[in-house]
């Protein structure tokens, strides 16, 4: 059961990006610069790492590996399609932050820490999306943000299932980021969206 919700979670990912793909191609959603290049660096990092702490399980894994694709050719389209909003200082201070993270990961060599550490990253980096919604500089349809939120809920859910003693740390990506982070988005867009009609 455990595999099949990590093989469903990623499908569910897919289906995010694809739907994100699709406002964004059409207009209805303006990507954050610096949110989407904190994530295609810091995702790529997050895979790796999470890879690593999960001693190999690709399955469990496979989620990260999903995301990390999406989210480069998402971005690499906005910047050829000229897809993004502006660029404040909370879009710098957050891929400052980024950065510090990437040495720490290159100094202490622990996939572990370096992965908790980009937990961080990726949570703040939801930040300038937010407030950018809150502004109303940005727009977001609030349908991938919410399928991301249940495709992460189906993540937690399968690493419970097949809980190992000492795992917590595989837990704090798809709970701070995958829900807490997605779901922040998805309830700023919800509410605008329910405001406007």
């Amino acid at each position: 059961m455990s595999n099949v919700l990590s093989v469903l979670s990623s499908l569910c990912i897919l289906a995010v990006y694809l739907t994100y793909y699709i406002q964004v191609r059409k207009g209805t959603s303006v990507p954050n610069p610096a949110t989407w290049l904190i994530w295609t660096v810091v995702i790529l990092m997050n895979s790796v790492t999470y890879f690593s702490f999960m001693h190999g399980d690709w399955l469990k894994s496979l989620y990260t590996a999903v995301a990390a694709v999406c989210v480069a050719s998402l971005f690499i389209f906005s910047v050829v399609k000229g897809k993004f909003g502006r660029i404040g200082w909370t879009e710098w201070a957050a891929l400052a932050l980024c950065i510090f993270v990437g040495v720490l990961w290159k100094t202490t060599g622990n996939a572990i820490v370096a992965n908790l550490a980009l937990q961080t990253v990726l949570f703040i980096s939801f930040l300038p999306t937010a407030i950018g919604l809150l502004k109303k500089e940005l727009r977001e349809g609030p349908m991938p943000w919410s399928l991301a939120t249940f495709a992460y809920v189906l993540t937690v859910i399968s690493l419970l299932l097949d809980w190992r003693p000492g795992n917590a740390s595989s837990l704090a990506y798809p709970i701070v980021n995958g829900v807490m982070g997605n779901g922040l988005i998805a309830a700023i867009a919800w509410r605008q969206k329910l405001a406007s009609r």
